[in-house]
């Protein structure tokens, strides 16, 4: 089980987590648990999907006196949607699932796939070395990655270890786990 999953028990049940008073609800399907991660537009949680029996990410973002226009989930939003469109079978690309967004009260809520660590975290749990063989594996996927987002004109604008997380995605017969790079926000 992931670090990231520490909120919840392997031997917690779906019954068990809806019936504790002190979780949120969102949309009455997702658990809203722990805080993961903050940044400067909002914060990250680890949640849980009632529907799919999923852990999921729920990003939370304050719009209480914020312009629409200006609601930086929203826009996070539209731009998973686009590059998901524009995807081909050749695209070697990973983009989170999007499962929900809308906004509730005064917060704009994004709930995505959930992900495993960052570069960053990754190369911390390596003592801050990577062979040869995994630079060049990941440097590739990084390429890969924002060389799709400018074919589809968007420029990220913040490049950094903490925006790459790493993903699991089903390899042949759905069977063997291959790791591989996620870019977000």
């Amino acid at each position: 089980m992931s670090d990231l999953r520490k909120g919840f028990k392997q031997s917690d049940t779906l019954q068990n987590i809806c019936n504790n008073n002190d979780k949120i609800m969102i949309a009455n399907r997702f658990i809203l648990d722990r805080l993961l991660s903050k940044g400067s537009f909002g914060e990250v949680y680890l949640g849980y999907d009632k529907q799919s029996n999923n852990f999921v990410a729920i990003k939370l973002e304050n719009i209480k006196n914020k312009d629409t226009s200006k609601i930086m989930l929203k826009h996070e939003f539209n731009i998973y949607n686009e590059l998901m469109k524009k995807r081909t079978l050749n695209d070697n690309i990973r983009i989170p699932k999007i499962y929900w967004y809308n906004i509730e009260d005064d917060y704009a809520v994004l709930v995505i796939e959930l992900l495993d660590s960052s570069l960053e975290n990754l190369f911390n749990n390596c003592n801050r070395v990577f062979s040869l063989k995994t630079v060049l594996m990941i440097g590739i996927q990084i390429f890969d990655q924002i060389e799709y987002m400018h074919k589809c004109s968007y420029i990220h604008r913040d490049l950094k270890p903490e925006n790459f997380l790493i993903g699991m995605i089903l390899g042949w017969e759905n069977v063997l786990k291959i790791r591989t790079m996620f870019i977000v926000n």
